[in-house]
């Protein structure tokens, strides 16, 4: 595998993972606020809108901030 591909693998499986476990948290409350009703929700749609909606924008401003501010240059010679 070269590195690129496992750098795309590694980016995928941590953004799934914070999605699964934010949509598992939402998947909580509600059962907690709906112990009424028969059902909670769609998982899967869960996790689509909080990678939509609360991971990538995240992920593009922190990107931007970093960026910005330039931390680090290694292919600069001394």
């Amino acid at each position: 595998m070269s590195y690129f591909s496992q750098i795309g693998v590694l980016t995928v499986q941590q953004f799934v993972s914070a999605a699964v476990g934010i949509a598992a948290a939402i998947a909580m409350v509600r059962g907690f606020s709906r112990h009424n009703s028969p059902t909670i929700g769609n998982f899967w749609v869960d996790i689509t809108r909080c990678m939509l909606y609360i991971l990538l924008p995240i992920t593009f401003i922190a990107g931007i901030v970093v960026v910005a501010r330039a931390p680090c240059r290694p292919w600069l010679g001394r």
